[in-house]
């Protein structure tokens, strides 16, 4: 029997879960790639091992309003098949499991996805993630705000099958400021969408969060900047979801003698 994996929200600034329309997602084929680019190396940290803790500017506007509509020690869990689910808004814990992975290395800013709407990169693991049961070494990172787990790549990756910190219309390009990036320690997988902006509202500001899949299964999401509450981004041209999807796949063959 496999055991329970954890599913942890952190935040820094409030967010709430959404479950948008579930329309198609669709990607070009040929944005479908199987390697990735890698643009530029940061210096020092080489490790995940010890997640240090962000320093969040609690002078800011957007995070006195948010202390001052909402507690931000709250923390809510709930318990799944598959997952057990927690989800805090203490400012505290979220610096505590925001992973730096500018300051390391190896980390890979990726030139695609950094510059395009609507495209993913296929990432292969250097481990296996136990995903609801399943052994997984590739996972396909999209600029939509969610990771696509499935084994095969179609064109709606944003149905199922997905971990979703904030899958959004993202456009990559329409700031020279939006960058996304990963970073693999041989233990955990992080990926960061760094100041991702929504094509249909680039005037609403600029979204931060990232999650880290652990070797063990674990999950955590992490927010650090969210500059308009979930509910008022508009899933028309694009589903907006957070959370964790699995789908079942059958194959079976037909004899007709007859046909």
């Amino acid at each position: 029997m496999w055991r329970k994996y954890s599913a942890l929200f952190v935040l820094f600034t409030l967010i709430l879960e959404v479950f948008g329309n579930q329309d198609k997602y669709v990607y070009n084929r040929d944005e479908d790639v199987s390697s990735d680019t890698t643009t530029a190396r940061t210096t020092t940290d080489r490790s995940l091992a010890e997640i240090s803790i962000e320093k969040f500017a609690k002078s800011s506007d957007a995070f006195n309003k948010t202390l001052l509509e909402h507690p931000v020690n709250e923390t809510k869990t709930g318990a799944h098949i598959y997952y057990n689910s927690t989800i805090t808004f203490d400012s505290a814990i979220a610096g505590q499991y925001w992973v730096h992975i500018d300051n390391n290395s190896d980390v890979i800013v990726n030139e695609l996805l950094s510059n395009a709407h609507r495209r993913a990169v296929t990432v292969t693991l250097s481990f296996d993630f136990p995903f609801y049961g399943h052994l997984i070494r590739n996972v396909t990172v999209s600029t939509g705000g969610f990771l696509f787990m499935g084994q095969y790549i179609h064109l709606w990756l944003a149905a199922t099958q997905y971990i979703a910190p904030l899958m959004a219309n993202f456009d990559t390009s329409v700031s020279n400021d939006s960058f996304i990036k990963y970073l693999d320690n041989g233990t955990a997988f992080t990926v960061v969408w760094d100041q991702v902006r929504l094509q249909d509202s680039p005037h609403a500001g600029s979204f931060t969060f990232q999650t880290t899949l652990f070797k063990n299964g674990d999950i955590v999401f992490v927010y650090k900047n969210i500059p308009i509450p979930v509910e008022d981004i508009s899933d028309i041209s694009h589903p907006v979801k957070v959370g964790l999807s699995d789908a079942y796949r059958k194959s079976h063959s037909i004899f007709c003698k007859y046909c």
